[in-house]
C-alpha cells in the first residue's frame, strides 16, 4: 500500500451487516436495524471512541431525534457513557 492509500472500514462485533458496504450503505443499514428495534426504545446518544497509539478519546454525540443533548445534566450524560462501557464489556463475556 502506498503512502497515499488509506485503509478504512467498519467492524461490528455483532456482524449485523456486511462490512464491505459504503459508508452511506452502512448508515442506512444501521438506521434500518435501529428502526426495527423498537423494544430498545429511542436512540439516546452515540458514544464513539477514537483510539490512538498512546491513548483514547471518547465522545458522546446526540442525533437530532435524541431526547437529550449537550445541555443535559452531566450526570445523565455520564450514565450514557457508563451504559456504553457496560455493553462493550458484556460483548467480551
Amino acid at each position: 500500500m502506498s503512502k497515499r492509500e488509506t485503509k478504512c472500514g467498519y467492524v461490528s462485533r455483532r456482524r449485523r451487516y456486511d462490512t464491505n458496504r459504503s459508508l452511506q450503505e452502512r448508515y442506512d443499514a444501521e438506521s434500518q436495524i435501529d428502526s426495527m428495534g423498537t423494544e430498545r426504545g429511542r436512540l439516546v446518544a452515540l458514544v464513539r471512541v477514537r483510539v490512538y497509539e498512546h491513548g483514547a478519546f471518547p465522545a458522546v454525540e446526540f442525533p437530532a431525534e435524541s431526547p437529550i443533548g449537550p445541555e443535559t445534566d452531566e450526570d445523565e450524560i455520564d450514565s450514557v457513557r457508563a451504559r456504553a462501557a457496560d455493553a462493550l464489556r458484556k460483548e467480551d463475556d
